[in-house]
């Protein structure tokens, strides 16, 4: 039998991925769902605010003077809030970006799902 070849992973709109910390197996930035098919660059999600302490109030306010009214949602067993929000991920941290493993990953996707197709819009911003 003669060997394989190796299959392009396709990527479609609303796979869930997370954001690690590099040389972490724990520690995630983010988590969200791809807004375009066959990109991670794009997504819309969670972003942690409550890490490694809890969000300042004063830089919370500074986020919503520059942006709008924002919703912190809790991301971890503990509490961590994060901020729902449309997400740009730099090249140089794509290789941190990966599927979102484990038990709780399809109710993850299911409650980012409103997300993708009502996406957090700062005030102002185009679509």
């Amino acid at each position: 039998m003669g060997e394989r070849e190796p299959r392009e992973e396709t990527i479609g709109q609303g796979e869930l991925f997370s954001l690690w910390h590099p040389g972490t197996e724990e520690v995630f930035s983010a988590y969200g769902l791809t807004m375009r098919p066959g990109s991670q660059e794009f997504l819309v999600g969670l972003l942690m605010v409550d890490r490694p302490k809890p969000a300042d109030p004063e830089w919370l306010s500074e986020v919503e003077a520059t942006f709008g009214e924002y919703h912190l949602v809790a991301m971890t067993a503990t509490g961590e809030r994060g901020i729902a929000c449309q997400m740009q991920i730099e090249p140089e941290s794509l290789p941190y970006l990966r599927r979102y493993p484990g038990e709780k990953a399809a109710a993850i996707k299911t409650a980012l799902k409103p997300l993708l197709a009502d996406p957090p819009n700062p005030e102002g911003q185009s679509r």
